[in-house]
């Protein structure tokens, strides 16, 4: 009996390969994506900090100068928050790019291995035929006792 080949094995292994390359890929885009969102978060908790001392300040003596100057650092901290939360828009994107390229990488995948799961399942039951065939050709030995 012939030992059972999946004929498509060498293009299954490559898609293995190129599922594992997503899921690295992937994963890339999840760590880039997190640590953007904890820059943004950085960003926002200094210009929310910002906000507060402001107001705090306005409480105490008002100078023209202090307020000139927290108003500048507010409005730079917001153009930043602007930004960084424009590049954790882009990083979604990508990331979600890259889950979409991994979803269909193990979509491939998936199809492969059914078929080649499918293809054993047939393999066995033509070796069990084959093997009963085999099996109910061969002449049986009857014991046969003169009664």
């Amino acid at each position: 009996m012939k030992k059972f080949r999946f004929s498509l094995e060498r293009v299954q292994r490559v898609r293995k390969i190129q599922e594992a390359m997503r899921l690295a890929e992937l994963k890339r885009a999840e760590r880039a994506l997190a640590a953007q969102q904890q820059k943004l978060s950085l960003f926002a908790n200094e210009r929310d900090a910002q906000s507060q001392a402001m107001s705090a300040s306005k409480l105490n003596e008002f100078r023209i100068l202090d307020c000139q100057t927290d108003w500048r650092y507010l409005q730079r901290i917001e153009r930043i928050v602007r930004f960084q939360s424009d590049v954790v828009t882009e990083y979604t994107q990508h990331e979600d790019a890259a889950r979409q390229r991994f979803r269909v990488a193990r979509q491939r995948s998936l199809g492969l291995e059914k078929l080649g799961d499918h293809q054993r399942l047939a393999w066995n039951k033509d070796m069990i035929d084959l093997e009963q065939k085999i099996a109910d050709d061969q002449p049986r030995k009857h014991s046969r006792h003169p009664q």
